[in-house]
């Protein structure tokens, strides 16, 4: 090992499909991960590291498939605390990455992640449950400083000024960057932490305890939700159960509440086991659920009032949405099924794709919901500003609103006879019409809408 003052109990290279063991006669392409390491020993004591080698060329890049195969050993491995100074700010990560940090956050794992030294967008930092830190220039050795929203919204900011020695006895500084960041505060969570490792504390535990405040945080996503039990009233039609819900939604067929169970709660229920939800992890209340006479979880609560609000923002200078737009109208079910077929499409055909819409708990399908989309459509620059998706694909809740954007193609449900014995003047070369009632070849017609694209 470059530095022998590093106690390292497992030197591993990743690939995209397994982990091993690192060949030593291989020379590491960057000491990044061994700075980071011995940032976080310098300031805690009998840290135990495994190193998980991501880079293997000089350019310093990886594939994000490579990240997701080593959480996926963290995971299995149920390694305590995950270190990443690293992140991508491609969307599709996000989906790639949020199940895996789900399950690991589920198991009391905690995970720790350095934001984008450039953007707002950073993989694994902005998932929810994930610790994100910044570095602060005015902050050195192990001081950091927590920032905290009017809707409880945690930031975290650290030094990246650290004096390191080598076994030589030479002294060199690190200078501002949020990759050096990080490893400030993964040490003061292992210091928390080494009384009750391994899994003696919570993900809420060690954020109360760096936030030295008792109270629960709230994230932009429920992305934290992992195999949730959905407590539904009688008269919802097996929402929890629809085929297109993201794994890390994915219902429990027998609605039976477990210990350490994740559990999200709809409105209107008159009757509930309280005594069964005394011991539950994470609570998503959807829509307007009151959880005043619910017992406190152990674990996260998230509401929709906790969702990063676009439709509040009256900036002028965010830029048009530079990208494709598609617009869904027809049912609300034929709205939701089409949308999370399309974007799998665009996702496995390598676009960068998202869902916005206003539709009632859309975030439950996987969509950026923002409550009425169509009265404020400067959301829409600040949704692209933010992710930068190649192409955005729309649902709003009243489909006799039109909006007045450009490279606009509106994909529509509507009565066979009527798309029959429309003329061609009618058939608008921004249009694209499907009958009702009926299945959908979704390839076909997504060969329909590239054609239109280009």
């Amino acid at each position: 090992m470059r530095f022998p003052g590093l106690q390292v109990e497992g030197d591993l290279s990743v690939s995209e499909a397994k982990v091993t063991k690192r060949e030593l006669h291989k020379n590491l392409i960057t000491d990044h991960g061994s700075i980071c390491a011995r940032i976080i020993n310098k300031y805690t004591s009998g840290v135990e590291f495994i190193s998980l080698q991501l880079f293997h060329k000089s350019d310093l890049r990886t594939s994000s498939k490579h990240l997701a195969t080593a959480l996926e050993w963290c995971v299995q491995e149920r390694i305590p605390i995950i270190h990443m100074s690293l992140g991508s700010s491609l969307l599709n990560d996000y989906y790639l990455l949020r199940p895996i940090i789900a399950k690991a956050i589920h198991q009391n794992q905690i995970v720790i992640a350095a934001c984008s030294n450039s953007r707002q967008f950073s993989v694994p930092a902005v998932i929810g449950g994930v610790i994100a830190v910044s570095a602060d220039g005015n902050l050195k050795n192990d001081e950091y400083r927590v920032e905290i929203s009017e809707r409880s919204q945690v930031s975290f900011f650290a030094s990246s000024i650290h004096i390191l020695d080598d076994e030589e006895d030479i002294y060199s500084s690190t200078h501002v960057t949020n990759s050096y960041a990080a490893p400030t505060i993964t040490a003061k969570v292992h210091e928390y932490l080494k009384e009750f490792l391994p899994f003696g504390k919570t993900p809420l535990d060690v954020f109360k305890y760096l936030m030295k405040q008792d109270f629960s945080p709230r994230f932009p996503r429920p992305d934290f939700f992992f195999d949730p039990v959905i407590i539904e009233p009688q008269e919802k039609k097996g929402v929890g159960t629809h085929w297109f819900l993201p794994r890390a939604f994915s219902a429990s067929k027998e609605k039976q509440i477990s210990k350490d169970q994740d559990v999200i709660l709809f409105p209107g229920l008159v009757e509930y086991d309280v005594e069964k939800l005394q011991s539950i992890n994470n609570l998503l209340l959807v829509g307007d659920a009151d959880i005043e006479n619910i017992p406190v979880p152990k674990g996260f609560i998230w509401r929709e009032e906790d969702l990063k609000n676009f439709t509040d923002s009256h900036e002028s200078d965010k830029p048009e949405p530079d990208c494709a737009i598609i617009r869904i109208k027809g049912t609300e079910k034929d709205k939701i099924t089409f949308s999370a077929q399309l974007k799998r499409k665009f996702i496995n055909s390598g676009y960068q794709c998202l869902c916005v819409s206003d539709l009632p708990n859309a975030y439950l399908y996987d969509m950026e919901y923002q409550p009425k989309l169509m009265d404020n459509m400067n959301a829409l620059s600040g949704i692209f500003d933010y992710y930068q998706p190649d192409v955005m694909i729309v649902t709003c809740a009243e489909d006799d609103k039109e909006l007045v954007v450009e490279d606009l193609l509106t994909i529509k449900y509507e009565d066979a006879e009527r798309i029959e014995t429309l003329t061609s003047h009618d058939l608008n070369e921004n249009h694209i019409r499907l009958p009702l009632n009926t299945k959908i070849n979704v390839e076909k017609t997504f060969r329909r809408i590239l054609r239109k694209l280009s």
